[in-house]
């Protein structure tokens, strides 16, 4: 039966990739040993420009043709260079590039390896009719236990005799025609039964009124039982090992599981805390056919009250992928699990626990232990390197008044819902607070604390493994080495160059924001009146605006250090939460809009300067007020450092605004 559906796939598939011979524009030129009648009979009708369409038959025919033909011709095909194969195929498909040429020797194999089968069957087929058994019937499985008692009869040469307590039967029958009977009997049960018949099987071994309780007191009885180990009871979880195959099948690379489930008070640790303390260490070296495997962890969940120790719990699946040395053979595994686990106490426990778990070659059981699902989770949150919407940037290593911490930096395009980062040095045992997350717009940083920053390790150019975790849904997870921070990086805990230099940029800048033109307008005017004065008067005029410009940002520093020195908390923009601030502010905008049509006026303006020697200082000043709804991007990034930084950083990055 199998056999018969990867023919009729492969028939479909040929209609769609080899519908090209139909349309030929040039013809095929058949090899001369070709003996094809269906096939060559297309070629004159495409030759005599013949355009009735090709029927699903006829494109079963010519398939079938033209894989006898190579199988005639190859009878280790497999072992035959793919490059004679496509010369051979050319001939047929003259008008396939040769990648469309090599996609076809694919379909070919699979068509020959139906071709075989179904081949096998038909001998099989031919020699049970020309030798048939001498029995001629067997009963249904209702005759195992027949109610009425049957004498056993040898039965004469070249005759048979119904069976009907085979039980008994089994016992002491000598009689190796009866014996076939049951042999074939079981296979037939188990392999050659018809589809129909294989539904029919499956609802006669349903009982209705245990169908809502399969899975937790009844096992389901569509599902095989290969491929699952019991579980391994310890004393404060379970256990085993499971794959999702029912057979090897031919398979490369297969997957099996350690399935853990864990008390409600209990969890596994799953990061390197101490030599002796690890995560789950799995070691397959003892299986049997196994070239190489890559155990796959899970993101792991964090612990509220010990934020350094990550950990699983519940009911979990820890994925491993294993490359099979021989496909045709049975898989052994061996596993040996060494792992700790910690209850809500803080009392740990190790262990290492023995598995096994067989892997058959192949079978003929057509029913499946329906793992395939909770694999399949637990495969989509298995941390990659390159996940879509959560973006690596970096990760250096920060001097401060901490000692050295580590910043990681991740950038996303999606609304952040919920997000969790772990850190683990690869090959030390380092511990970490749970890290301090800034969102801005859509940048992530993280900042990680040592737990112990009194033993101040060098931290720079050591190996992390960095797991991150965007809404339950993106999963990153790489091994990096951090660098030390540059000078210029404006993202740095402390103060650095960089920030001063964004400072100064961002200062430069809002002196062409329109939050300040309409007292610029004032000095614009007054310098140009004062160009016919002496230049002497010109930059009296220009450092008393300066001056005026480093006494508002000094008045600003003031009020700043008094509100942190009082324990208020500092952001940029909260003075316009203060009704006061905006009352006053809103009156001088007003007032400039209404004075400045008549600022030209060379009474108004001789009056000013006659009336206040200190004219440009308090222009300086105003332009200052005027200029704190406006910060842009550089600006605030270096105010916001500056706000929650130290006394000094207020001050330096001001007066750097300032300059």
């Amino acid at each position: 039966m199998k056999r018969l559906f990867i023919l009729f796939f492969n028939i479909v598939f040929f209609i769609f990739l080899f519908n090209r011979f139909a349309n030929a524009v040039e013809l095929p030129k058949l090899p001369e040993d070709f003996q094809g009648s269906v096939t060559r009979q297309r070629v004159e009708r495409i030759a005599t420009e013949d355009n009735t369409e090709t029927n699903l038959g006829e494109y079963g025919l010519v398939y079938w043709e033209i894989i006898k033909y190579f199988y005639d011709k190859y009878p280790n095909i497999q072992e035959v260079d793919d490059e004679v194969i496509m010369d051979d195929l050319q001939l047929f498909f003259p008008q396939l590039t040769r990648q469309e040429l090599l996609d076809r020797v694919t379909w070919l194999n699979r068509g020959i390896e139906a071709y075989e089968g179904i081949k096998d069957l038909y001998q099989k087929y031919l020699e049970l009719k020309l030798a048939p058994h001498t029995y001629k019937a067997v009963h249904s499985e209702d005759d195992y236990d027949h109610p009425d008692e049957v004498p056993y009869i040898e039965p004469q040469d070249g005759k048979y005799f119904k069976v009907y307590n085979f039980k008994k039967f089994l016992t002491y029958s000598q009689n190796q025609d009866e014996r076939n009977a049951i042999r074939d009997y079981k296979k037939k049960k188990k392999s050659e039964i018809s589809l129909v018949d294989r539904i029919a099987d499956m609802f006669n071994r349903l009982e209705f009124k245990k169908l809502f309780f399969y899975g937790e007191k009844y096992k389901n009885p569509w599902l095989s039982d290969l491929g699952i180990t019991k579980f391994l009871q310890q004393r404060n979880y379970k256990v085993r090992l499971i794959t999702p195959h029912t057979y090897v099948d031919k398979q490369q690379e297969i997957l099996v599981g350690l399935q853990f489930d864990t008390d409600g008070n209990h969890f596994i640790i799953a990061n390197d805390l101490a030599p002796n303390v690890r995560r789950p260490i799995v070691d397959l070296s003892q299986s049997s056919n196994v070239e190489s495997y890559q155990v796959l962890y899970p993101a792991p969940m964090p612990s509220v009250n010990l934020p350094h120790i990550h950990k699983y719990y519940g009911n979990f699946l820890i994925p491993i992928k294993i490359k099979v040395a021989d496909p045709q053979k049975d898989v052994k595994i061996r596993a040996i699990v060494d792992l700790t686990t910690m209850g809500n106490s803080g009392i740990s426990f190790h262990d290492v626990i023995p598995l096994e778990l067989n892997i058959e070659a192949s079978g003929k059981d057509y029913f499946a232990n329906g793992y395939d699902n909770f694999f399949n989770n637990a495969l989509q949150n298995i941390p990659k390197r390159d996940p879509l919407h959560l973006y690596f940037k970096k990760i250096v290593v920060d001097n401060d008044a901490e000692g050295q911490t580590v910043r990681v930096e991740f950038e996303t395009d999606k609304k952040i819902s919920s997000l969790a980062i772990y850190l683990e040095e690869k090959d030390g045992y380092t511990k970490f607070n749970a890290p301090l997350i800034s969102i801005q717009d859509n940048r992530i940083y993280a900042r990680f604390i040592q737990t112990n920053p009194d033993q101040k390790k060098n931290l720079v150019d050591s190996e992390f493994t960095l797991t991150a975790v965007l809404n339950n849904t993106y999963y990153y997870r790489d091994t990096l080495i951090a660098g030390s921070a540059s000078n210029f990086d404006v993202n740095a805990v402390k103060l650095n160059l960089g920030l001063v230099l964004l400072a100064i940029i961002g200062g430069f800048i809002l002196n062409f924001m329109p939050c300040v033109f309409p007292v610029l307008s004032f000095k614009i005017i007054a310098l140009s009146r004062a160009v016919k004065q002496k230049k002497k008067i010109l930059r009296q005029s220009l450092w008393k605006t300066i001056y005026g410009i480093f006494a508002g940002f000094s008045l600003i520093i003031l009020s700043l250090l008094l509100a942190k020195y009082l324990g208020y908390s500092l952001g940029w923009g909260m003075q316009f939460q203060n009704m006061s601030f905006l009352v006053i502010m809103t009156f001088i905008l007003a007032s400039c809009i209404i004075v400045l049509p008549y600022i030209q006026t060379d009474k108004l303006h001789k009056h000013l300067q006659s009336k206040n020697q200190y004219y440009d200082f308090l222009i300086g000043t105003l332009i200052v007020l005027l200029a704190t709804p406006c910060t842009g991007p550089y600006l605030a990034t270096a105010i916001g450092f500056a706000l929650t930084g130290t006394y000094a950083d207020i001050i330096i990055l001001l007066y750097a605004v300032a300059l």
